[in-house]
């Protein structure tokens, strides 16, 4: 069930009677729960950064939130900020905005260098 997605009744309930006979199956152990999935993290190699952007968007009330967090090769953190502005027309927009705000933010701190 995705925000903003306009369903019919009939597929509410259908999705929630699925979602109330896996519970039902779970507890009865007859349905296999799904592997756990370990996920690690690196730090960059060397001399490099890493960089994490992301942004979430809405676009009923055309609002983005867009923040990013940088670390060295130490896993460190080098810096990282949020941001939520307004009048944002798409999620392309959205994302394309929270590049834009750590690009700016790394060049104030002198890290584009050869990096990029």
């Amino acid at each position: 069930m995705d925000e903003g997605v306009v369903q019919r009744v009939s597929e509410v309930v259908n999705f929630v009677r699925g979602y109330c006979f896996e519970i039902v199956e779970v507890a009865r152990g007859k349905a296999q729960p799904s592997p756990t999935q370990i996920v690690g993290w690196l730090p960059p190699p060397l001399s490099f950064l890493k960089v994490d952007v992301d942004a979430s968007f809405s676009f009923s009330l055309q609002k983005a939130c867009s923040g990013f967090i940088i670390w060295d090769e130490h896993g460190q953190i080098m810096g990282a900020c949020s941001r939520l502005t307004t009048h944002v027309p798409s999620v392309f927009a959205a994302e394309a905005m929270a590049v834009a705000q750590w690009l700016h933010f790394a060049s104030e701190m002198g890290c584009l260098g050869s990096h990029l």
